[in-house]
């Protein structure tokens, strides 16, 4: 890679006999040059399994706490064909079933992004934010079912998504089909938006009601229903993303793993028999 010397029938530890480069740095720019010029990443492995665990939690508690949220509001839907498949679909018993299922997946996101931060050397405003936003996500998860405890979790989960950002943004470098695909970028920027939007017209139309009138409220409430479901669809093409790294991370070829995942360069090795050479 940097003088251009034939480097056939060294071994793979070696370095280069011209100028000193480890082989390895050459055979990573030959692979996958995007890979080879990213900043090391301390332990792949761990933040593959941590990252999947972390985004396939939050996305069940959404899930769930959205559930809950469309069968508490079930019975305010006029009567008709909507509020009976709505009732079916929804089933007031729902919400009880689904009470401790945002606790315990939060908890789990909070032990798995503990472990992300770890594996990825995370610092500075992102890491504060992934240990707090989660924190509050799990306090507000708590509430009892209403419409105000869904704002709370979604603002946590807006805090949780805006320290994830340029994580996932890192971590998605990694892999080649991410890369290779404008269609996969990871749409925490839109989710955020929708939250927000969500809980902003959720907020209007619960507490203006009176001056606004109830033709504006109805609006109101269909946009934030709107942004329920656009922020479901988004986490489930974040978890979808989260899948692709995951792959990305966990089932790297040996030599890949060696120049992404190592420690600091050590003296060159020593000579080796001629058996030695052939086996490796």
């Amino acid at each position: 890679m940097r003088c251009r010397y034939d480097l056939r029938g060294l071994t793979a530890d070696a370095r280069c006999p011209e100028c000193g480069l480890e082989v390895v740095e050459s055979i990573a720019v030959r692979v996958d040059p995007v890979i080879a010029a990213l900043p090391p990443l301390p332990r792949p492995r761990i933040a593959a399994w941590t990252l999947l665990f972390f985004v396939l939690s939050i996305t069940v508690a959404v899930l769930s706490k959205t559930l809950a949220w469309a069968a508490l509001h079930a019975n305010e839907i006029p009567a008709g064909s909507a509020r009976s498949a709505m009732m079916t679909l929804v089933p007031a018993s729902l919400v009880e079933r689904l009470v401790a299922v945002a606790p315990t997946a939060v908890a789990v996101s909070i032990s798995a992004v503990l472990g992300l931060i770890v594996a990825t050397g995370t610092r500075g405003l992102p890491r504060i934010g992934l240990v707090l936003g989660p924190l509050a996500w799990l306090a507000a998860s708590f509430l009892p079912p209403s419409s105000r405890s869904l704002v709370a979790g979604g603002i946590a989960a807006a805090i949780t998504l805006l320290a994830f950002a340029p994580v996932i943004a890192d971590l998605s470098r990694r892999s080649r089909s991410l890369r290779s695909h404008p269609a996969t970028r990871q749409p925490i920027g839109p989710v955020e938006s929708a939250i927000l939007l969500g809980i902003a017209a959720f907020t209007f139309s619960d507490t203006l009601e009176p001056v606004i009138g109830p033709d504006a409220t109805t609006a109101l409430r269909l946009v934030s229903v709107a942004c329920v479901g656009m922020t479901v669809v988004g986490f489930l093409y974040l978890a979808w993303n989260a899948i692709a790294i995951w792959l990305a991370l966990s089932r790297w070829q040996p030599i890949l793993e060696r120049v992404i995942d190592r420690g600091p360069v050590a003296a060159p090795p020593a000579a080796r028999p001629a058996a030695d050479v052939r086996t490796e």
